[in-house]
């Protein structure tokens, strides 16, 4: 934790439309704000010093996960994990470039199966529709499994 004076803050939005906060602190670091609350509490206390919780991502990105404007509360940082972020987070962490990806992917997987198959052109859309539609439910399972941790 440290002490920190964020001297601007705006709102922005990702370009799927998630909203977060853009701020820069006395020194001039830019740092991200991806919880409404926090954001809240700073633009309340704007050059004020503070205490903060900053964190850089591997891609090298500066995030503030927690703000304490007073010093008798404890320091609560945001959730860090997929699992552990609102539901409104996790509706929208994915771009609609990575949306479409994946739908090419799931069409081509069934398409794929159809042709394992003797599906005749009168049944082909259906069949295409049901394997789709039993790949999208396969790959939810997988997600699910993957943010519970498993």
């Amino acid at each position: 934790m440290s002490k920190i004076t964020i001297t601007s803050i705006e709102e922005k939005a990702t370009k799927a439309g998630v909203p977060f906060w853009s701020c820069i602190d006395a020194l001039g670091l830019k740092m991200s704000i991806w919880d409404r609350d926090i954001a809240q509490s700073v633009s309340h206390n704007l050059n004020k010093a503070c205490e903060a919780s900053i964190t850089t991502t591997p891609a090298g990105y500066t995030n503030l996960r927690a703000f304490n404007p007073d010093d008798s509360e404890e320091l609560k940082p945001i959730p860090t994990y997929i699992r552990d972020a609102p539901e409104s987070v996790k509706q929208n962490l994915m771009s609609a470039k990575d949306i479409s990806i994946v739908s090419q992917c799931m069409v081509k997987g069934a398409v794929e199966l159809a042709k394992d198959r003797d599906v005749g052109s009168a049944q082909l859309g259906e069949f295409l529709c049901m394997a789709t539609n039993e790949l999208i439910g396969a790959y939810r399972v997988a997600v699910k499994t993957f943010e519970e941790g498993g």
